[in-house]
């Protein structure tokens, strides 16, 4: 460590009230480099840093003028006002006080440095209070960064700018793995938050919605906490649909049974299909997707109980033949309020797909330890999932990410397979007391969940005396639930509270509206200095504004935040846009834009309300209905009276989608009164939704007969009757939608395989499916092609994208080049491979970012020197070019050729003797070029010496002439 400079002390006081843990660290670092700081010639500080572990040393500013160097960079960034931009190095701090001088509105930096030495080099000889003191800077010294709280706090950040990240290079050619890691993690995170800001605005409607829809089913299912404790003393196999799956089939079909089995829905038809039952199946899907999982065997499910989250699509749930269900929510909002009826409630931890919720499933009751078995988490052997799988993932390796194996290899995987095993590390860290087993032999290293033998640990479980199923169905049937005379006068409480809302809020927009009228006629306001009755409206409006959010939250109407959340995000979005633009804003305009957006924010909200308003009256109609109802028909002893009580609450059922209540009490009604065509009609509806097609067009066939002359059953039929055709037009659009690519093609095989199950005979079903089948053999082609191209060591891979390159196959060389990168992110020689190809293709900028990470991870090798020096030198940096080539030539003294470029470099930079220098030691290498000689003379000339230029001249057998142009020159 050096000695502490002129500015330590200023800065370790900011320091320590600031960030007392990086200065606690500051004071005990002692990593490997070594930082020698100097003056420049502008009388700034400048250093240099050593790594003194593998030699490498860089300078971390320029040896000229630090400050100019840094203004040009800055100007070079395109910062905006409202970003969070991440600086990712910060050397001795220029880069952050010039950041922090440009003064953008709503401008935050986090800056992550890897290096104690290096900070304590920039906290010694820079003074770094404004950067330290400031609030918009989030500053990280060290090795171990959890980037997701900073991240979540500027989710509008990131929903204006996405995350712009500005490398701090010089410090990367010492550090290139902590920043490949650093940049890895932070588009990681950065994605998986952009993730979030898409649901949110994507699907949060959806899940508001699916949640209310569910309402129905979740009072009939029980929570999972009933199953508590219940599995103690013995396993659990927690079953994902991966590869591994296929050869792990033989040990659970001979010792499932003395363990719990837990599968994900899409396991499921692959465990049937070998004969092994799970014992509870969980599934978390919001999209129609879910139940194609299991459609196809939903006969089969009738006694495999299912756990699903409150947000899982509707009809997975509700065509789910089992009535054995357990639930898990958060237990907010409508929920929140009728919660106590099942006494205990789980803990709802965070996931993000299938697999986390059937670990926490298995976590929850008891069982120990916890077996994941068939999360390879990856392509192994370039297989997506284990045979047998209702909807196949096809893969594109060229889209795929990679991950490290069990073996330690480099696999392919999908990108939501890295968050799956995110989730699934956190959970295993959630549930820290049940220990966790990895018991696939092939697939992604899971931290926390060492490797196991399966058959080992099943064959020496002491047998259960009772089968596990057996325990889930007791626990079900022993639990506590809420019964709909329960929920209604909740419901009422619910819709009270509601009205007042929107009654609050109607009045803030009236206020605002009102505050506006007045802002058009103040003539005061424009200079800044409202009327008295203006600023008392503005003041009413702002104050009514925060009591009604206020109020909004303390209600805990926890629906309102999935429909919100979006369109929340927007407005914020908005609002930060407004304040970026403020300064350009009159005070008039920034006051009337404040109260538009009071307006708009307050109308969301009534909007929102009003929603859950109307889905809070149907579940009321729907148990109410349903209560009297069925107290009629009970009573009722007349055939006919009851057949129609029977299609009244048959029509109550299908008006909330459930289905299968809906489907027995028509048939029931049927029974009763076979002439009833309203009986057929709701019937066909039911079978409908439930996809079964086929039945549907019996039914409405013959209620048509029985009432022909009604149009609501004719317009039926003719849905009904054309369904073959409208789900092959929905198959056309995969098969031809531009860029589908190989992940839509098994939705349309499905489709049409549905549609030929039903109309085995169907001209057009049967093109299509030819033609999905040509498609997809030639994206097996495709992937067996680029699977052979990649397969093997780093160096094989290159030597083919050598090969392909000769072949003049630039696309496929591009490809494959692409996917080496991805493969092996620290290959210098991978990058560089690429950046050459994509050269070719005249993508510049790309190419040059791709060798300047290659010469930071390898900054030995003499060659990628040289190929970003000559872009620089097209591109008109000659400093920078004759930087990197001198670099190259200090590397490799045999790279004699360079001394041409050299020469030429510094006689455009008018540093003559150099340029003299270069040009002599190239002729001596290369005696043949007498050409060169010329040059040499035109340099001498340069410098007055007319006699060597000459010399140099006739040497080189330059005409005559060449002293007469030189000197008009």
């Amino acid at each position: 460590m050096e000695n502490k400079g002129i500015y330590w002390k200023k800065n370790i006081d900011v320091l320590n009230k600031k960030y007392p843990d990086i200065a606690a660290n500051l004071k005990l670092h002692n990593d490997h480099i070594f930082v020698n700081c100097f003056e420049s010639k502008s009388g700034h500080m400048t250093a240099k840093a050593k790594d003194m572990e593998t030699g490498r040393e860089v300078l971390l500013h320029s040896p000229e003028d630090p400050i100019s160097e840094t203004e040009n960079i800055v100007d070079g960034l395109e910062l905006k006002g409202g970003e969070l931009r991440c600086l990712i190095g910060i050397g001795l701090g220029y880069l952050a006080i010039e950041i922090l001088k440009r003064n953008l509105p709503l401008h935050k930096l986090l800056i992550i440095e890897g290096s104690f030495s290096i900070f304590s080099a920039a906290m010694s000889h820079v003074d770094l209070t404004e950067v330290l003191n400031s609030d918009s800077v989030t500053l990280y010294v060290g090795k171990e960064f959890n980037f997701n709280n900073i991240l979540n706090i500027n989710r509008v950040a990131i929903n204006m700018h996405g995350l712009p990240i500005t490398i701090f290079e010089p410090a990367r050619q010492i550090m290139p793995e902590f920043y490949t890691n650093v940049i890895y993690k932070l588009k990681e995170e950065g994605n998986s938050i952009l993730g979030v800001i898409v649901t949110a605005k994507n699907i949060g409607l959806t899940s508001f919605q699916n949640i209310l829809d569910n309402c129905t089913e979740i009072i009939n299912s029980a929570n999972i906490s009933s199953l508590e404790a219940s599995m103690k003393g013995r396993p659990a196999v927690v079953i994902g649909a991966g590869p591994y799956l296929s050869e792990a089939i033989p040990v659970l079909k001979k010792w499932g049974h003395m363990a719990l089995l837990v599968c994900v829905d899409s396991a499921l038809p692959i465990l049937l299909k070998e004969g092994i039952k799970p014992d509870i199946v969980a599934t978390v899907d919001y999209s129609f997707a879910c139940v194609e999982k299991f459609r196809d065997i939903i006969d089969k499910l009738s006694d495999i109980p299912m756990c699903y989250i409150e947000a899982v699509n509707p009809l997975t749930v509700k065509l789910y033949p089992c009535p054995t269900k357990f639930f898990l929510a958060e237990g907010r909002g409508f929920l929140a309020s009728i919660k106590r009826f099942w006494g205990k409630w789980a803990r709802l931890p965070a996931m993000q797909g299938v697999a986390h919720m059937a670990y926490s499933v298995a976590a929850e009751t008891g069982a120990s330890p916890i077996i994941l078995l068939g999360f390879d988490l990856a392509y192994t052997g370039f297989k997506s999932h284990a045979s047998g799988m209702a909807l196949p993932v096809t893969i594109n390796l060229e889209n795929a990410a990679w991950i490290e194996t069990l073996e330690g290899e480099m696999a392919p995987t999908m990108f939501q397979m890295l968050g799956m095993k995110s989730g699934i590390e956190h959970l295993i860290r959630f549930y820290n007391s049940t220990p966790c087993l990895n018991a696939n032999k092939t697939g992604a290293r899971i931290v926390g969940a060492p490797q196991c033998d399966l058959e080992e640990i099943l064959s020496k479980t002491e047998p259960p005396q009772i089968f596990a199923s057996e325990i889930i169905k007791g626990c079900f049937e022993k639990a506590s639930k809420p019964s709909s005379q329960d929920i209604l006068p909740i419901l009422n409480e619910n819709l009270i509270i509601i009205y007042d809302l929107i009654s609050q809020c109607r009045k803030t927009v009236k206020n605002a509206e009102k505050a506006l009228k007045k802002i058009a006629k103040d003539k005061a306001i424009i200079s800044g200095i409202p009327e008295i009755s203006t600023l008392n409206a503005l003041r009413n409006v702002l104050d009514g504004y925060e009591e009604t959010i206020k109020n909004i939250a303390f209600a805990d109407i926890h629906e309102i935040i999935h429909i919100l959340e979006g369109l929340d995000l927007d407005l914020q979005t908005d609002e930060v846009k407004l304040n970026v633009n403020d300064q350009e804003l009159k005070a008039k305009d920034k006051v009337s834009s404040e109260m538009n957006m009071v307006i708009k924010s307050m109308s969301i909200r009534i909007d929102a309300l009003k929603k859950i308003e109307s889905y809070f009256k149907k579940i009321h109609e729907r148990l109410n209905s349903e209560i009297e109802l069925k107290k009629s028909i009970e009573k009722e002893l007349n055939t006919k009276k009851r057949a129609d009580l029977l299609i009244r609450l048959g029509k109550v059922y299908l008006n909330y989608g459930d289905t299968l209540p809906a489907e027995k009490v028509l048939r029931q009604s049927i029974d009763l009164d076979k002439n009833n065509a309203d009986s057929y009609v709701l019937l066909s509806k039911s079978l409908s939704i439930q996809l079964k097609h086929k039945d549907a067009l019996q039914y409405i066939t013959y209620a048509k007969k029985l009432s022909p002359a009604r149009n609501d059953i004719k317009k039926i039929f003719e849905q009904e009757s054309t369904w073959p055709d409208r789900k092959l037009n929905e198959a056309a659009q995969f098969i031809t939608l531009a860029g589908a690519g190989y992940t839509r093609l098994p939705w349309a095989v499905r489709i049409i395989s549905e549609v030929l199950k039903l109309y085995p005979n169907h001209a057009r079903a049967k093109i299509y499916f030819s033609e999905v089948n040509r498609l997809m053999d030639e994206s097996k082609k495709r992937l067996n092609l680029i699977a052979e191209l990649i397969d093997g060591d780093e160096q094989k891979v290159i030597e083919r994208i050598d090969e392909l390159t000769a072949k003049e196959d630039f696309n496929l060389a591009i490809s494959v080049a692409n996917i080496l990168v991805k493969k092996y992110p620290k290959s210098a020689i991978a990058k560089e491979r690429l950046a050459l190809l994509i050269l070719d293709k005249g993508m510049k900028a790309e190419a040059k970012k791709l060798l300047i990470q290659a010469i930071s991870l390898n900054p030995n090798r003499p060659d990628t020197m040289v190929h970003l020096g000559m872009i620089f030198a097209e591109e008109g940096d000659l400093q920078e070019a004759r930087n990197y080539l001198l670099a190259a030539l200090n590397l490799d003294s045999n790279l004699t050729i360079l001394h041409e470029a050299l020469g030429d470099l510094n006689y455009a930079l008018k540093q003559y003797e150099a340029s003299i220098e270069n040009y002599e030691n190239f002729f001596l290498a290369n005696p043949n070029r007498k050409d060169i000689l010329n040059r040499m003379g035109d340099c001498y000339f340069k410098i007055g010496k007319q006699e060597a230029a000459q010399a140099a001249w006739q040497a080189g057998s330059t005409n005559k002439n060449r002293l007469s142009e030189a000197t008009k020159v």
